[in-house]
């Protein structure tokens, strides 16, 4: 009988190729994982390359012979939420606006190639995402496995030093931590916990490090701060050539003609966005008595929005239900992040994901004061009384500080009762008033009861190369917590 396959998908990163070869030692399984790697090879044995699989027509020149499925009406119907999830994170790969009827083949395809591969061609068991899906073909991959009855697990990173855990799904009200026997020895003590979640992760020190630098100065500044810097213009012109050298085979597939093009339409658009959002930034005085919520929006795309955050990727939805059911006397703050429209090198993803019509309707809101994305959230996070957000960090510092919150996504601690999430106070789980009244003793016990409940969910170990480096716990000792992790799962 043919023994069972494990599907690893998004494991690119060293850290995590680290942990499959680690546990090919001692799975005698076929592993298959998406590479960026060029290989055009059709045979499919132990790699899906995921540049093939972000167009329709490299599908069929390299994997055609794997398309020998039929789709059924009834297999269709049960991936209606899929296609939501598809059609939201087409705009990562697609600069030019696809029809939808080109997205409908595209959609397709993908799901008569997922269909073949784990039904056809490998018996798979198990698959194990590094992060939550947010292409086009790992979301069309997760969809179909959980059609199929396929166990799959996600790796996600908490704010804790060294700690993540496992969920089976990345959709609020279906996600779940998963346990492991108090036995099991990759766990991070409770007592660890306890004493250590309060510091400052890694995580949050990076976040702080990535949004430092994108302090906008005038256009005068920025371009006199530009030609004076050499070094600053060398890398932004060797970062050029690179991109013009490589366009055709990027994810948008552009000829250098239309890279040139939409150079110039982002490199335009991204500050005229900055100019706009600064020019309507209001000052706020953060010494008045007015009860604050404090909402810095997601930079997108980016899995915690797309698809973590489900509708409220329009994050604009989010803030107008908060006014819904805040007291009147209430004001949000609203920040954009500083790396959305960064006059920096232009970034082609975000083309598609804020314009000034965005901007306008959130202007016109009552009682919503738009920041300066200069302003530090360490500033805002000590005034105001309540955070908003849909997945961020921002959410899990505020409770740090006593600070209760909601999120509008799915995040690793939703379970927690100073941070639930919307639908909770939508249905009267916990009734608004009582988050808006909690202490900031109450917010600690709130937290500590969370680690508490879930402290056999806890994994000593990383996702990333990045953090693992800084880690003053042994690589090794981290490679060998997550694959004895994977084993356990493999075992259930």
């Amino acid at each position: 009988m043919k023994q069972k396959e494990i599907m690893f998908a998004g494991f690119g990163d060293d850290f995590l190729q680290d942990v499959i070869k680690d546990l090919q030692e001692k799975e005698k399984s076929i592993c298959l994982l998406f590479s960026d790697k060029k290989n055009e090879s059709n045979s499919l044995e132990k790699i899906i390359n995921a540049e093939i699989l972000a167009r329709e027509d490299s599908i069929k020149k390299y994997y055609g012979t794997f398309l020998d499925y039929t789709l059924s009406e009834l297999e269709l119907s049960k991936l209606n939420e899929c296609r939501i999830y598809f059609n939201r994170t087409a705009d990562r790969i697609f600069i030019k606006p696809q029809s939808t009827r080109s997205l409908d083949s595209y959609f397709h395809t993908l799901l008569s190639f997922w269909f073949f591969v784990l039904t056809k061609k490998f018996k798979v068991k198990s698959i194990f995402f590094g992060c939550s899906p947010h292409f086009p073909w790992d979301i069309c991959l997760f969809f179909v496995a959980k059609l199929l009855g396929i166990k799959t697990y996600i790796i996600r990173r908490t704010l804790i030093e060294d700690c993540v855990v496992f969920v089976n799904d990345f959709r609020y009200g279906k996600s779940e931590f998963i346990e492991f026997d108090s036995s099991f020895n990759g766990l991070i003590r409770v007592d660890h916990i306890l004493k250590t979640y309060q510091k400052e992760s890694y995580w949050l020190i990076y976040n702080k490090t990535m949004t430092s630098g994108s302090v906008p100065v005038t256009d005068k500044n920025r371009l006199s701060n530009l030609l004076g810097n050499c070094r600053k213009l060398n890398k932004f012109l060797k970062h050029f050539y690179y991109e013009l050298r490589t366009s055709s085979n990027t994810y948008f597939r552009l000829t250098k003609f239309n890279y040139f093009k939409f150079f110039y339409k982002r490199l335009k658009q991204q500050r005229m966005l900055l100019k706009y959002w600064e020019s309507h930034c209001k000052p706020f005085n953060f010494k008045e008595s007015t009860p604050t919520v404090y909402f810095p929006m997601h930079f997108q795309p980016e899995r915690s929005t797309d698809p973590d955050a489900d509708h409220y990727s329009q994050q604009i939805l989010a803030i107008k239900l908060l006014l819904k059911l805040l007291p009147d006397e209430w004001k949000i703050l609203v920040k954009e992040n500083p790396r959305q429209n960064y006059g920096g090198f232009p970034n082609f993803r975000r083309f598609h994901y804020r314009n000034i019509s965005d901007y306008r309707e959130l202007f016109n809101l009552p009682r919503v004061v738009p920041l300066s994305v200069s302003i530090s959230s360490e500033s805002v996070l000590k005034h105001c009384k309540l955070i908003a957000s849909c997945t961020g960090s921002v959410l899990w510092e505020g409770m740090l500080q006593g600070k209760p919150g909601i999120s509008f996504g799915s995040i690793w601690h939703n379970e927690c009762k100073s941070s639930p999430h919307i639908n909770d106070i939508l249905n009267d789980k916990l009734p608004l008033n009582i988050l808006l009244d909690k202490s900031q003793d109450d917010v600690a016990t709130d937290v500590q009861a969370f680690l508490l409940k879930n402290q056999f969910s806890f994994i000593h170990s990383s996702n990333s190369s990045q953090f693992a480096s800084q880690s003053k716990v042994d690589r090794n000792s981290l490679i060998r917590n997550l694959r004895t992790a994977i084993q356990t799962l493999l075992e259930y």
